[in-house]
């Protein structure tokens, strides 16, 4: 079985998922995979929290803001990136669904291509210091954009 056909009935619509661990449904938090078998499971953000203040040896409180600092860091690169994109082709907004969805692989590569140490290290730098580093980050976006016949009018 396929990986993405292993989680079918477990992460739902909007966001959910069906947990794992309490087996309820709840906001999706994570995927984990079992050490001896491999399999993923789905967590829902409230045991994914509990298990990081657990792990971590701090409290669910402070996990939950770190995982709000984390997304918030996420958001800042993929918008920047898509910004860059855009203003690269000097528009305002993807020409169809495909190249936003192109584009927005190439970006979730770039953010994937750092450590969980460094993505670690972020939550602890300023917003000036991210956009500094992020800036840094090129990605080669090519032509995604097809010409057709309403384009070329």
């Amino acid at each position: 079985m396929d990986f993405k056909e292993s989680l079918k009935g477990k992460i739902l619509d909007e966001g959910r998922c069906i947990c794992a661990i309490c087996k309820r449904e709840g906001k999706f938090g994570a995927i984990s995979f079992d050490k001896k078998t491999g399999e993923p499971s789905v967590l829902c953000l409230d045991c994914d929290l509990e298990i990081i203040a657990q792990r971590d040896g701090i409290t669910k409180k402070e996990a939950k803001k770190r995982h709000k600092r984390a997304l918030d860091v996420f958001h800042l690169f993929h918008s920047m990136k898509v910004n860059e994109y855009l203003e690269e082709k000097s528009r305002k907004e993807f020409l169809s669904i495909t190249e936003a969805n192109k584009v927005l692989e190439r970006i979730k590569n770039a953010w994937n291509s750092f450590s969980p140490e460094e993505r670690r290290g972020f939550d602890e730098k300023s917003d000036q210091e991210l956009n500094k580093l992020f800036n840094n980050v090129k990605i080669d976006f090519p032509d995604f954009q097809r010409r057709s016949w309403w384009l070329a009018r």
